[in-house]
């Protein structure tokens, strides 16, 4: 037993030395190296392939009686000489649920089976169980399979498709000019290749990796380490991490037709490909969208694409601009006004969609009821109202929830409790930098969270103390975010000088709205009630992250000095050395 576990130990260091850094575009890369592990046929996907379930059950119950004896033993000893992986490393948040793990020693012993029991069909058996099938579990199984090879890991997805990302589906995908291949979900990656959003197909997995898509696990008890699928199939695990990811929110006083395919929200591959099908169709003449955040924007910027094949977009919000929680008033203003007179977008601000309702001339076109009284002739609806944390199975397990940010609580190794993470959306985890709790969205966040949680499932104990950004594109501008973004905060912005024109001859750098203004090129700071910088919004300076991030470590109290905060991030093309060097010095 000794060698065995030294062997694996062995095995495990070796398998570290393999790079962790994710890549965008970079799944080809992933899927071969997944394919010499475990060749091309190598995997079992329990959703299409009934015979390798039923022959590993088989074979577990041919030969259950058999080593029962020995297995006994053998999981006694492995247990003995495990490491205590929890988390409680000084300084830190502890685990979410304070209490400690109750002890299997002292535990009551089960109840007498009756004959149901008895003849009940034996668990799936899996050291690492990963319920989700986002970036965030792909982040995981990635550093599970570097770190611990020949682990069972077992994944299971309320998806029909292998683990992929959600990203591309409301941004790249729309610009690919092969509306075939768009239709597939492909898209040209930051290398310039065409792309998929999936991360790996099924055959690339091998075949220590099963997948078990359009499952649900319905309930987890953390104590036995016994998941609860849906079909009543069991699983047996060693380790879990929950990576449920988050749910489209429904308006509540929002009235639609049951069942009607062409109202629905937009997350999954399948409301990607219903949206683009009904926008390349022909017949399509409108479609409206209800949101005034991110999603809902970049949503109608995307639809805008086609408006030289006569299609019209139409866009809800009931804010005063879009994205106007995130974004200062003037640039909110400036976005809205620019989606409407360069895009051709309709956008409807500080208004709410009442009612969905089919028309009755017999178009069989749809009708959009406003709470100003007007009404929208549409061909299709796409509800994007926000999103809230999948934590369900969390919260009838009893763990922390927190309240405030939404997602079960974790710590920095995004450690519920002994041997339970969670990571990606639906984990609220502690902010190393800023001090806060957070939860966040979005595809860095949940592939850097995933795979964070993943290297420590396998015996590591590393602290997250990475800050992620998100990218996003409106109309001909794109936008990099990192940190806390509100517009409720106070914020300074600091803008590259426009073009002069007539109107304006004199124009200066300004943080409030004029119509003259382009901003071409610039940097908000969001500022919290100690007047730190907890946030740093760059306009149309995608390659400037780490800057934005240094920004959250150098400024602890943000001055009023313009001629300071105008050398934080530099706007020009190139920081000039004079700059460069006060940063280094301020650092």
């Amino acid at each position: 037993q000794a060698g065995v576990l030294l062997n694996r130990m062995f095995q495990r260091v070796v398998g570290r030395v393999g790079g962790r850094v994710f890549q965008r575009g970079g799944a080809r890369g992933v899927a071969r190296r997944l394919r010499s592990a475990g060749g091309k046929n190598g995997s079992r996907n329990f959703s299409t392939s009934s015979n390798g379930a039923s022959t590993n059950i088989s074979h577990l119950a041919s030969i259950g009686g058999a080593v029962i004896g020995t297995a006994a033993a053998f999981s006694l000893g492995y247990y003995l000489l495990q490491f205590d992986t929890e988390a409680h490393a000084d300084g830190q948040p502890q685990s979410a649920d304070s209490a400690p793990a109750p002890d299997d020693n002292s535990a009551p012993s089960d109840p007498p089976r009756d004959s149901d029991e008895e003849n009940e069909e034996p668990p799936i058996d899996s050291d690492y169980l990963i319920i989700g099938g986002g970036p965030a579990a792909y982040g995981a199984i990635k550093e599970i399979f570097t770190n611990d090879p020949k682990a069972k890991i077992l994944v299971v997805s309320e998806e029909a498709l292998p683990p992929y990302q959600r990203t591309p589906l409301s941004k790249d995908c729309w610009w690919l000019t092969d509306s075939d291949k768009a239709e597939q979900m492909y898209y040209t990656n930051s290398e310039n290749q065409l792309d998929t959003v999936i991360f790996a197909p099924v055959d690339a997995y091998p075949e220590s990796i099963q997948l078990m898509l359009s499952q649900s696990v319905v309930r987890l008890n953390p104590v036995n380490k016994v998941a609860e699928l849906a079909t009543g199939k069991k699983i047996q695990f060693k380790k879990c991490l929950i990576a449920t990811g988050s749910s489209p929110v429904w308006p509540a006083d929002l009235d639609t037709p049951e069942d009607e395919p062409r109202v629905r929200t937009f997350r999954t591959a399948d409301d990607y490909q219903a949206l683009y099908r009904a926008a390349k169709d022909p017949a399509t003449q409108h479609i409206t969208v209800i949101g005034g955040g991110f999603l809902g924007t970049e949503l109608a910027g995307a639809l805008s694409l086609r408006s030289a094949s006569g299609l019209k977009v139409a866009q809800i919000v009931p804010e005063s601009g879009v994205v106007s929680q995130v974004f200062p008033d003037y640039l909110s203003e400036y976005v809205t006004e620019k989606l409407k007179n360069k895009d051709g977008i309709d956008v409807r601000t500080a208004t709410k969609a009442k009612s969905v309702t089919k028309a009755t001339d017999g178009s069989n076109r749809l009708i959009v009821e406003l709470d100003d009284g007007s009404k929208i002739t549409t061909d299709f609806v796409v509800v994007a109202a926000g999103v809230k944390p999948n934590v369900g199975i969390a919260e009838d397990a009893n763990f922390e929830i927190d309240r405030n940010n939404g997602g079960v609580v974790v710590n920095h190794e995004f450690q519920i409790r002994s041997d339970i993470y969670a990571a990606g959306d639906v984990a609220s985890y502690w902010d190393y930098q800023l001090g806060i709790r957070r939860r966040e969205s979005h595809n860095d966040h949940a592939l850097r969270s995933g795979s964070l949680a993943g290297l420590n499932m396998t015996g590591r104990r590393k602290a997250y103390t990475y800050e992620p950004a998100y990218t996003g594109f409106f109309s001909d501008d794109a936008y990099l975010a990192v940190g806390v973004l509100d517009s409720k905060l106070e914020t300074v912005g600091v803008w590259q000088k426009g073009t002069p024109s007539l109107e304006n001859p004199d124009k200066t750098s300004d943080n409030k709205f004029q119509a003259t203004n382009t901003f071409d090129k610039g940097a908000v700071y969001y500022l919290n009630d100690k007047r730190k910088v907890v946030g740093v919004l760059l306009w149309n300076m995608l390659d400037r992250a780490e800057e934005a991030r240094h920004a959250l470590f150098v400024l602890r109290e943000f001055t009023d000095d313009v001629d300071k905060i105008k050398r934080q991030i530099y706007i020009g093309d190139v920081p000039p050395q004079a700059a460069a060097e006060e940063t280094a010095a301020a650092a």
